[in-house]
């Protein structure tokens, strides 16, 4: 029996292949074999939806498997790869703050940060789902937050109270105690591995506060067409587009209000792109939308994807920089899927409830 779409519940999804069938022979057990010791358990079917275009493992895990994937000693070695910040002093550590800090300037955070300062006179509080090893708290504390963060993984937690003095719980966000709310909740690389996206998006807006903001990073699927690459993480259970995303969004009252491609290189040296997104609350969008129209919807986008795909192509073609990566580079971080982010949420916005004007303002 075919399982349903996790976003918009159509129960007619394409299969596309298990993990494994996109990767070469043992490539899976290369990856993760000593991380984890029972990588078949995790070699699930991937499906395509045919309504909305959502990628996913079914079965999904359990929360055991979970708890298995993050607080066993696998996952400390796998988390060991990664150059460790330190004290977060060095000039190394301040380097790569800097950069990851950048790419929330565009999005206008330091404005709202400002913004609300003034029209609340405190600074906004802020809570990172997933916190890791507390990169961005240490950045949103920088940004003018008062900022907290949860994780799933006992051992990131631990290592940020030996070093920050900020708060942090071994928590998962459907744990968090309804009555906290907040002005701004955080969560990177933390959406493509859940099992119920609905449950996870509802309580992200349930801990936001009147005018507050969410903002969500996750890897995009289709990533320079190459989403073995992300089929092959075993830790990720969906694979979100810039569509997919919003409209998950959308179906609990969050509007997408920007968007925005950040490109970086994996340790391993593949480069990829992820899209980071942010969400304001809007009680005015539709929390049901017929499969037709998501349908339609979604082929809006996928020729608008199309269109810029072949202007991309077009403009590597006759522009006069003789280094292939840094044209497609500039392609995409200058127009592509920006644009497309922001015609999908122009489509989803016509039509349905009233409009409000755009901007961070909490007087309006």
């Amino acid at each position: 029996m075919k399982p349903k779409c996790p976003v918009c519940g159509h129960g007619g999804p394409k299969y596309i292949g298990k993990r494994s069938d996109f990767l070469e022979p043992n490539q899976l057990h290369k990856f993760y074999g000593t991380f984890v010791a029972n990588v078949d358990e995790f070699d699930r079917r991937v499906w395509h939806c045919v309504v909305c275009g959502l990628q996913f493992v079914h079965p999904s895990y359990g929360r055991a498997e979970f708890e298995s994937l993050y607080n066993g000693e696998g996952y400390r070695k796998f988390a060991a790869q990664f150059p460790p910040l330190d004290e977060f002093k060095s000039t190394y550590a301040r380097e790569f703050l800097e950069i990851l800090k950048n790419k929330f300037r565009p999005l206008g955070i330091p404005e709202w940060v400002d913004e609300f300062k003034h029209c609340h006179g405190r600074n906004p509080t802020f809570l990172d789902v997933g916190c890791g090893k507390g990169q961005y708290l240490v950045i949103f504390n920088e940004l003018g937050f008062n900022v907290s963060g949860i994780d799933s993984s006992r051992h990131q937690t631990e290592w940020v109270r030996e070093r920050l003095p900020f708060k942090v719980e071994t928590l998962l966000v459907e744990d968090v105690p309804e009555e906290q709310k907040f002005d701004c909740i955080f969560a990177c690389h933390v959406i493509e591995h859940q099992s119920d996206p609905h449950r996870f998006m509802a309580k992200l807006v349930s801990h936001l506060q009147p005018g507050g903001i969410i903002l969500l990073e996750t890897p995009v699927v289709q990533d320079w067409g190459r989403a073995e690459h992300r089929y092959r993480d075993i830790y990720h259970t969906l694979f979100f587009d810039q569509f997919t995303l919003s409209l998950l969004a959308a179906m609990h009252g969050a509007r997408t209000l920007r968007s925005l491609n950040v490109p970086y290189r994996e340790p391993s040296g593949v480069f990829v792109i992820d899209v980071l997104t942010l969400f304001v609350r809007d009680d005015s969008l539709p929390r049901e939308l017929s499969q037709l129209t998501i349908q339609c919807f979604r082929a809006c986008f996928g020729q608008v994807l199309e269109d810029f795909g072949e202007w991309g192509r077009f403009f590597l073609r006759v522009t006069h920089s003789t280094n292939l990566f840094a044209r497609a580079a500039y392609f995409f971080l200058q127009h592509g899927f920006v644009a497309t982010a922001k015609t999908t949420v122009h489509f989803l916005k016509q039509g349905y409830g009233k409009r409000r004007k755009e901007g961070f303002s909490r007087r309006e």
